[in-house]
């Protein structure tokens, strides 16, 4: 019984507070639209302004309804036209209901969000914040005038009077009807049955509007929380969308052409480089030339000026040497010292090159530029140097000098 009395005393109260509440949720969307009709026109005047629109253009924008300032928007200002398209059917109402300054919130800062991504430029940037405090003040300012009762639109209709076009609704009467007229009935069977009917219908009645009521005040406050989720989620979508342009593969392409220009200055100033010290080493001696420079004194001097002298490396593919070949200076290879005399032009003898600097390859590859043409007086092992024991001798037979007797060599 207790808490059937709780249920009949929550349905008699829920019905007149819940008429309260639509009358109080229509004045609330009342003043939402006109405070965003306000917020909105500011917004217009500032696109139109920002984007060079002569004093005509602007003294044409009509703010004193929602639909005329749509059509006094010239359509070739595109920005303007997109940001009214987009929060012109906006009313957030999913924030529940009598939640008038988190709608506003909501609505200023997605038109800011908007605003924002109409262009990157830094001046834009700064005049919309500037932008953003003029509506803060302008909403400031309308909600007061709205609580004083003194708000008026830009053509002079008050609030109040769009206020009373919407019917207010009639209080509900919970005492139930009188009927003087009903006759009174003596009969006891008759009243005993009826009075049980009418007892079983009212609690009947009675719990039906309580599940009822109840439902209903579940049903809203699951409505309050999808409200919240969804209202949530879109936050998150705006803050992802409006991070999406710092990412965008357009970013790293206008960082390229610097990065490009910079490599392309230090391969020219390699390219520099290295033709200087082309230039500058074109006329330098090799190395074999500079050692035949420094060590020309350990040669000894020429006595016979009838003695021919080159130097030949030994080729084991024609076991000889190939006059082709014939070298004023020694080198790493050409360690064969020829002597030729003119007056018998078909022999001749060769030894090894005293310079032991000449000597590393060879002692590295005696089986190639060796053996064919020397014998060795010790074995090598782990030598730096080559000397001569005894000359060999070779003789000219075609093109090529042929070993006749191999030279005797020592390892030291």
């Amino acid at each position: 019984m207790k808490y059937l009395l709780i249920l009949i005393a929550c349905l008699f109260i829920h019905l007149p507070a819940q008429a309260q509440t639509n009358v109080s949720e229509e004045q609330i969307n009342q003043q939402y639209e006109a405070v965003k009709l306000e917020l909105l026109c500011r917004s217009m005047q500032f696109i139109l302004t920002e984007n060079k629109a002569n004093e005509q253009v602007l003294a044409n924008l009509r703010c004193d309804n929602i639909d005329a300032l749509g059509q006094s928007i010239p359509r070739e200002y595109r920005q303007a036209v997109s940001i009214y398209n987009l929060f012109r059917p906006k009313h957030y109402n999913t924030f529940g209901k009598g939640k008038l300054d988190a709608r506003l919130d909501k609505f200023q800062k997605d038109l800011n969000t908007e605003l924002t991504k109409l262009n990157r430029d830094r001046v834009w940037q700064n005049n919309v914040q500037i932008l953003q405090g003029q509506l803060t003040d302008i909403r400031t300012k309308s909600l007061r005038q709205i609580k004083d009762g003194t708000y008026q639109t830009p053509q002079g209709t008050s609030l109040d009077t769009l206020a009373d076009r919407v019917a207010q609704p009639k209080p509900i009467n919970t005492t139930p009807p009188t009927n003087t007229n009903q006759p009174e009935t003596k009969q006891a069977s008759t009243s005993t049955g009826i009075g049980y009917v009418v007892v079983f219908l009212i609690l009947l009645f009675l719990l039906t509007g309580g599940a009822c009521a109840f439902l209903y005040w579940k049903i809203q406050e699951l409505q309050k929380e999808v409200a919240e989720k969804d209202e949530q989620i879109k936050e998150k979508i705006n803050q992802v969308e409006s991070k999406l342009p710092l990412f965008t593969p357009l970013k790293e392409y206008q960082a390229l052409p610097p990065q490009l220009g910079f490599l392309n200055e230090q391969i020219n100033a390699v390219a520099q480089e290295v033709l200087v010290l082309k230039t500058r080493n074109e006329f330098k001696p090799t190395m074999d030339e500079l050692y035949a420079q420094r060590t020309e004194h350990l040669e000894g001097i020429r006595y016979n000026p009838n003695v021919r002298l080159h130097y030949v490396k030994y080729r084991p593919d024609i076991h000889g040497f190939n006059p082709a070949e014939f070298r004023n200076d020694p080198s790493r290879d050409s360690i064969y010292r020829f002597e030729l005399n003119p007056e018998n032009p078909t022999q001749a003898t060769f030894s090894i090159v005293q310079r032991s600097e000449y000597h590393q390859i060879a002692l590295l590859n005696a089986d190639e530029m060796l053996a064919g043409a020397c014998e060795y007086a010790n074995p090598p092992y782990n030598d730096n140097r080559i000397i001569t024991h005894e000359n060999g001798i070779a003789e000219k037979r075609g093109e090529v000098w042929v070993v006749l007797k191999k030279a005797i060599i020592l390892f030291e």
